[in-house]
């Protein structure tokens, strides 16, 4: 004997399908004939609405344009900066240079992101805080540590800036100065990340038993954290915990 065949299964993908269709056309407003279509001929209609709503030619573009633009930036690792030169030939804001001497920073065309930079300091960028930030930033992985000073002395470098200012001294050959700004943040239950670099420097200097509590206290304060503290926190204390690993 044969065996009968259960389409049941078949009607309830159907109807899945049907009310999905149904639900979309619902929240996107769609034209009323949506409606007729995908009720009155349930699987063509709802085939129909599907391939005009996720699979048409102009979703089809827009994702081949999103591919094609991926693929440059694969094959052509300056084809972001070559945009952002473009734009500024086409309007020299200051927003658009500051654009594009970040992306200098980024692959490492150092001297270019200074220039620019520079030249953005005028007018009422002259004393522009975030400004000479990404300036002090660029000059320290330029290793031009005499520049990072002079530029963090006008600053009054709190935060980030307050630790490559930090380590701008230490370079420079004054680490007792570095020491004393490092031990400027060096307070409890805040900026886990000067405190970590502090360990860092601590370990240069060859103090492995201070920078290791130094360290484990962070460690600790974070274990009493609430869940939502810990997890601001989170990427810092991966490296607080693994440069830990490396004094054990």
């Amino acid at each position: 004997m044969f065996d009968l065949i259960d389409y049941s299964n078949y009607y309830y993908l159907i109807l899945g399908l049907q009310g999905f269709c149904l639900y979309h056309a619902y929240k996107n407003n769609n034209q009323q004939k949506w409606y007729y279509l995908i009720i009155f001929l349930p699987i063509i209609g709802s085939l129909i609405y599907l391939y005009e709503n996720f699979y048409s030619r102009r979703n089809v573009s827009n994702v081949t344009d999103n591919v094609t633009e991926g693929m440059k930036s694969i094959l052509n690792s300056n084809h972001t900066i070559e945009k952002l030169e473009k734009t500024v030939k086409f309007s020299d804001t200051h927003t658009n240079k500051m654009n594009l001497a970040d992306a200098y920073v980024d692959k490492g065309r150092l001297d270019e992101a200074i220039h620019i930079y520079e030249s953005c300091r005028n007018g009422i960028y002259a004393d522009n805080v975030e400004l000479f930030q990404k300036l002090s930033h660029a000059y320290y992985l330029k290793k031009d540590y005499p520049k990072v000073i002079e530029l963090s002395k006008k600053l009054n470098p709190v935060g980030e800036n307050n630790i490559t200012f930090a380590w701008a001294l230490h370079y420079a050959g004054d680490s007792a100065k570095a020491e004393e700004k490092f031990k400027e943040m060096n307070r409890r239950f805040s900026n886990f990340q000067g405190r970590l670099e502090y360990s860092k420097f601590l370990l240069e200097k060859d103090r492995k038993e201070d920078a290791y509590n130094l360290l484990c206290d962070i460690i600790e304060e974070y274990d009493s954290m609430t869940s939502y503290e810990k997890n601001l926190k989170k990427g810092v204390m991966g490296e607080v915990k693994r440069v830990l690993r490396t004094i054990k």
